[in-house]
Parts: structure tokens; C-alpha cells; sequence
């Protein structure tokens, strides 16, 4: 631990380091060990709320600018704050210095060490440090590039209300980055065109999809269950923070989960399945999900740093 200076926004932090954001003026900082030994600053709060929305965001300013006013629309009972970790980029931090922001939005800026690069390991580091930064006891996740409807968090929480369960989750609607409903019938997850097809005919047997519409109906099936369907997005969730600290993110990955394109959510919820935990659904499709991040790009670099296993 270093110790981090109670200063204003922006204030530096020695090491490959952390920024704070806006905050109220006289509260304390204290230093909290990031990944690969990173240091984050994060500010005691005043008021405790009920969830924290926590978004990893690299290199696409405009897209966080989108995720951060759809966040503003949820108005869940306890309220909220909103959490942005800037993975070490300039543009990110720009906007973010640059801007006012709401009152229940604050930043870091997550800096990088020697050989740390973009991938699915990388973000989870990220979402695990942010969880221990938290002190709210509900944990949700929006991606920087998608968007919620505004009952998502009501709905999520009236959900783990009713039920008593530690992980919730909502459904989704998916679209092309342009904002055009995604109605091909393929898999965008799987670059064959064949197997994707098939695997689009094994979801629409189970459910999941259907043609004529953008909804996709994901679920985590029970262990045992025959032919399971294990799909629900990192942004779809709502978890327990002490759920998450006991059962954090997996950053291990190797060239199976390159092949298979498995991400931190599917190691999530392969782990929720193990262990049992039970899991309820709204039903409701409250995330806009848009196409074009690393799981289901298969044209272009995602970012010139990325790597699957690293």
C-alpha cells in the first residue's frame, strides 16, 4: 500500500497507478491494490447505496459517453453508484477530466504494467479490483458499448428480492453497432458460417431465440440438465458483492478458450453452475446488447494490444 493523497479530481498516484474522479470536496482516499500491482484510489463514500454499476472501459470514449447517460436512467430503490475504470487511456481520461459528470459517478484510471495487455484476463482483474473497491452489497455490470432499459436494476433487484437468490440476471435484446436489430439466424459468436447456423438452430430448439426478433431469452441451466443452455452476459447480472469476492472473475486463460472464444462471463457462470449457487431471471430483455466487441469480432483487430491468453 502507498499511501494517496485526499487532493482533487485527477490527483497522481506513483506506480503504474490509478486516478480518482470527481468527488465531494473533504472526503478521505485510501490506496486499494489493483491488478498486477496497480494502485486505485477509491473515495469513502458519505451514503451507502445499494448497487454499484461497474464499467471497464478502453479506447471508445463516444460508446462510454452512450453507457454512461443509459446508466442514468435506472433509478433503483437504495440508488446507485456508477463506477467507470479507465484501462489505461488517454482519450478515456480526457472525457472523463473533461466533463461534469453526476454526482454518483466516479472514475480510475487504471494504469498498465509491463506486459499487461487488453483480453479476457485483463478484464477481469479490472472487474475483480472494482468489486473490492465497492462497498455496495449489489454488483452490476455494463459494458461500455451497450445500454440498458431504464427498469433494469428495479426489475434485478425486485427479483433477488422475491427469490432471496445472490444472482440474478436479466435477458437481452441484441443489435448491429449501427443500432439495427440483429436478426440474423447465426450464432454471432461463431465464425463458421455452417457452425453457426447450427449452433442458431440449437439455441432456437432450446428457446433461446427465435426469427423475426432481436430478443434472446439467456438462462443458466441447473447441472444435469440435458442439452443446458450456459449463456447469460456479464451485463445481464446482478450479484451479490460477497458472492463475487468469494467467487471472483477467473483471468486464467489458454488456446481452448481462444478456440471456443469463451470469455470471463462464460468462466462465471461455469462456476456459479459448479457450485450450485441458484440462480433466478427476470425474463425481462433490459439489456441492449450491441455487436462488435472481441467476443464476435472476426474481421479487424480488436485493439492492436489484445490478446486471448495473456
Amino acid at each position: 500500500m502507498i499511501p494517496a493523497r485526499p487532493a482533487d479530481a485527477g490527483a497522481a498516484v506513483s506506480g503504474p497507478a490509478a486516478e480518482h474522479g470527481p468527488k465531494a470536496p473533504g472526503p478521505r482516499a485510501t490506496a486499494v491494490a489493483g491488478p498486477a500491482g496497480a494502485v486505485s484510489v477509491t473515495v469513502e463514500r458519505r451514503t451507502a447505496v445499494a448497487v454499484t454499476v461497474v464499467t471497464i472501459t478502453r479506447t471508445r470514449p463516444a460508446l462510454l459517453a452512450r453507457a454512461l447517460a443509459s446508466a442514468q436512467t435506472q433509478s433503483p430503490p437504495g440508488g446507485f453508484e456508477h463506477l467507470v475504470v479507465a484501462d489505461d487511456c488517454e482519450d478515456t481520461h480526457a472525457l472523463l477530466r473533461g466533463r461534469e459528470l453526476p454526482g454518483n459517478v466516479r472514475w480510475l484510471l487504471a494504469g498498465r504494467g509491463p506486459g499487461e495487455v487488453s483480453g479476457p484476463g485483463r478484464s477481469s482483474r479490472l472487474r475483480n479490483m472494482a468489486v473490492r473497491i465497492s462497498e455496495s452489497p449489489w454488483i452490476a455490470f455494463l459494458d461500455d458499448d451497450n445500454e440498458w432499459e431504464p427498469d433494469h436494476l428495479t426489475s434485478l433487484l425486485e427479483c433477488a428480492r422475491r427469490t432471496g437468490h445472490r444472482a440474478v440476471h436479466s435477458q437481452l435484446r441484441m443489435f448491429h453497432p449501427d443500432g439495427t436489430p440483429y436478426l440474423e439466424q447465426l450464432d454471432p459468436w461463431t465464425a463458421d458460417e455452417d457452425a453457426a447456423r447450427a449452433e442458431y438452430a440449437r439455441m432456437r430448439a432450446r428457446g433461446v431465440v427465435a426469427p423475426g426478433t432481436c430478443v434472446r431469452r439467456d438462462r443458466l441451466d441447473p447441472l444435469g440438465a440435458p442439452d443446458p443452455v450456459v449463456s447469460v452476459d456479464t451485463g445481464e447480472w446482478l450479484l451479490a458483492r460477497e458472492l463475487l469476492l468469494r467467487m471472483p472473475f477467473r483471468d486464467d486463460f489458454d488456446a481452448a478458450d481462444e478456440a471456443a472464444r469463451t470469455g470471463e462471463d462464460d468462466k462465471l457462470a461455469a462456476d456459479l453452475r459448479r457450485a450450485r449457487e441458484p440462480v433466478s431471471c427476470t425474463g425481462l430483455p433490459t439489456l441492449r446488447y450491441y455487436l462488435g466487441g472481441y467476443s464476435n469480432n472476426f474481421a479487424s483487430a480488436f485493439d492492436p494490444t489484445f490478446s486471448w491468453r495473456a
